[in-house]
């Protein structure tokens, strides 16, 4: 995800009346570098708590959240005519990075409740 920021950054978007250039080409290659991780991201770790059995409602979160992030970014893609391309991105970018905030808060409390657990066996041992 990271690799497509920058890269989307780094490439200007073409206009929409003008005619596409290589620019604007690298600039939808690294959107979809974004909107495939971020979404690939959020539906790995909904199978990851599903198969585990872990926070339930975390995992209908995340599949909700994969789901949405590749609709938004597909929908920008397709039917620039219908909405703004760029609202529909930014919407699937804070969208995504809502999820990530959260996963890794998550991730952070399990974390440290294992450390502690593990710290506590390891004076107790």
């Amino acid at each position: 995800m990271g690799f497509g920021l920058i890269a989307a950054g780094a490439f200007k978007i073409d206009p929409t009346t003008a005619r596409v250039t290589l620019h604007g080409e690298l600039h939808y290659v690294a959107s979809f570098v974004i909107a495939g991780s971020l979404g690939l991201a959020a539906l790995l770790a909904w199978r990851d708590l599903r198969h585990a059995g872990r926070n339930p409602a975390l995992a209908s979160y995340c599949l909700a959240t994969g789901f949405v992030v590749v609709i938004l970014f597909t929908a920008s893609l397709l039917a620039p005519s219908v909405a703004s391309p760029g609202l529909l991105e930014r919407l699937a970018l804070l969208a995504g990075s809502a999820w990530v905030v959260v996963y890794a808060q998550q991730l952070r409390r399990t974390l440290s409740v294992n450390r502690h657990e593990f710290e506590r066996n390891l004076v107790a041992a």
